[in-house]
């Protein structure tokens, strides 16, 4: 097992993985949580670096990111967040293709 299978796991039984105040925080149905708790508990520290670097990774590529005016709902996943992040880059590269 390692972290990124447990963060998998959790992913597919709909637990969502929230890094706060350093403290990993596992959301979702309270049965699906207890029966990831030891194996989150186990990869705390790999589960935590990953959380911080995808927290890292979103917000320089936010800063970098011209601004389109896309609004974003608080708590999305990462791969959401990443998606959303992925298409605003698409486009502003699409905008500075036909402009030039």
């Amino acid at each position: 097992m390692s972290a990124s299978a447990v963060m998998q796991r959790a992913a597919a039984t709909g637990v969502r993985l929230k890094l706060v105040d350093g403290k990993v925080k596992a959301l979702g149905k309270r049965e699906a949580v207890d029966q990831l708790l030891e194996e989150l508990r186990q990869w705390k520290a790999e589960i935590v670096m990953v959380l911080d670097s995808v927290d890292a990774l979103a917000r320089e590529t936010i800063n970098v990111l011209p601004q389109l005016g896309t609004t974003r709902p608080p708590g999305l996943t990462p791969k959401l967040l990443a998606a959303s992040l992925a298409l605003d880059a698409w486009i502003a590269a699409v905008e500075a293709s036909t402009l030039g």
